[in-house]
């Protein structure tokens, strides 16, 4: 059941309607982008991958369709996107393969470890980004890593401050950090994508 714990005050909160809207504009507006972070979750080889503010499931459809063996899991603290996402993986023939369920960055309904951990042009609504980083390392594998994509303001110069408030810039991702992580900040040239990857430190040999 969605209540007001899987969301912060001033996070953008998405009901039945706004999900139903954007499930049915997000994969024509946002394929581009889609398409270049699949290239870029592939490049990890995960295992398994949990996709935090997934929406209505665009990211996890299209990877269960370049990748039959990735483990693919889902959270999002809207009902409505949840329930979306379950019924385009119904359509598509892909329930099977997918999982996804009531969440948040804060609070992950799976007792599992992912190999890697994404959030797809969701981070800019988080309010608290440094304790949900640190919440989400604890579900990551022994040598799991953690990739935020979202929209790059560098590459949208010049746009309303409503469209800068769903951006990210550089400054911004510099800002947080994971003990026992490094953090590296990329520039997806031509794809409209900034990514902040956090690896976990190798142990002294």
């Amino acid at each position: 059941m969605e209540g007001p714990s899987y969301y912060l005050e001033g996070e953008e909160r998405f009901g039945t309607c706004s999900s139903r809207i954007y499930s049915h504009l997000s994969g024509m507006h946002y394929w581009k982008y889609y398409r270049a972070i699949v290239k870029e979750v592939l490049k990890f080889s995960p295992g398994s991958v949990l996709d935090v503010g997934c929406g209505p499931g665009d990211v996890l459809a299209h990877l269960a369709t370049e990748n039959a063996t990735i483990r693919l899991f889902g959270v999002d603290p809207s009902e409505g996107m949840v329930r979306a996402a379950r019924k385009k993986f119904a359509r598509q023939g892909i329930s099977g393969r997918t999982s996804v369920e009531i969440g948040s960055s804060r609070d992950i309904p799976f007792n599992a470890k992912f190999d890697l951990i994404i959030s797809t042009i969701s981070f800019h609504h988080w309010k608290d980004r440094g304790t949900s980083l640190e919440n989400l390392s604890k579900y990551l594998s022994e040598k799991g890593s953690i990739v935020i994509f979202d929209l790059d303001r560098s590459q949208f110069p010049g746009r309303l401050p409503v469209f800068r408030r769903h951006t990210l810039s550089e400054a911004e991702c510099e800002n947080f950090s994971i003990e026992g992580f490094t953090a590296t900040v990329i520039h997806l040239e031509s794809t409209g994508l900034i990514t902040l990857v956090l690896n976990r430190k190798q142990p002294l040999p």
